[in-house]
């Protein structure tokens, strides 16, 4: 993704539902929300770890082995090299405020 400053951003997808998503599964996801788009899963331990760290919150609602829903707080968070994370963006933030500030990182960073 290329920002209004001409910045590139690479957007990240991680999975909460490694039953459902497999690695196919999730880079077919990635693959159709945008080329760029780089798709993780793992573990139900390796989930659990990483919602953990960025402190999300995710549960499997009761159902059957295939229709059942995940409930899970839905952020985007920004990353930069040499500085790890930087900001998290609620999902009402509208994709140009939430660019404008990922260009004010940038440039800052």
């Amino acid at each position: 993704i290329v920002l209004a400053g001409g910045q590139s951003v690479t957007p990240v997808f991680v999975s909460i539902d490694p039953k459902r998503d497999t690695p196919e599964a999730v880079k077919d996801y990635a693959a159709n929300m945008h080329d760029k788009m780089i798709g993780l899963t793992g573990s139900d331990a390796q989930v659990k770890q990483a919602s953990q760290a960025y402190r999300t919150y995710y549960k499997v609602q009761p159902g059957d082995d295939e229709f059942y829903l995940v409930d899970h707080s839905t952020f985007s968070y920004l990353m930069l090299p040499e500085h790890g994370f930087v900001e998290f963006f609620r999902r009402d933030v509208s994709a140009e405020k939430m660019a404008e500030q990922i260009s004010c990182y940038i440039e800052n960073a």
